[in-house]
């Protein structure tokens, strides 16, 4: 049984500030367009996870999310796309879990920036 969770209502930042800042120097406007712009790349790899979907390109799909969420510090979101690439792809009730845990991790990450 796989066990899928994302991390839910963030207090603090969905993203780890001092990995990203080994990148930005501390730069909060660069820290800043760097997630805005890791949203709407994000949002694309999901729609090619989603279209993925029970084919063989499920894995392919799932492990180019997870080096884009780590590069950012999105260790949640990473980790899931870890659980998502070792997933057999014709698994398709937990692919669609594991893809709204995902989906709720870039929510919660957009809501972050926006202050909501």
């Amino acid at each position: 049984m796989v066990s899928i969770s994302g991390s839910g209502v963030h207090t603090r930042p969905p993203f780890d500030r001092a990995h990203l800042s080994t990148f930005t120097s501390g730069d909060m406007a660069l820290e800043r367009d760097i997630l805005e712009h890791f949203c709407t790349n994000a949002q694309v790899h999901i729609d090619n996870l989603i279209a993925a979907i029970g084919t063989a390109k499920w894995n392919e799909n799932a492990h180019r999310l997870k080096g884009a969420a780590s590069g950012v510090g999105m260790l949640v979101m990473a980790k899931l796309c870890a659980q998502a690439e070792t997933l057999e792809f014709q698994n398709v009730d937990v692919a669609r879990q594991i893809i709204a845990a995902i989906q709720a991790e870039l929510s919660a990450l957009i809501d972050y920036l926006h202050g909501n």
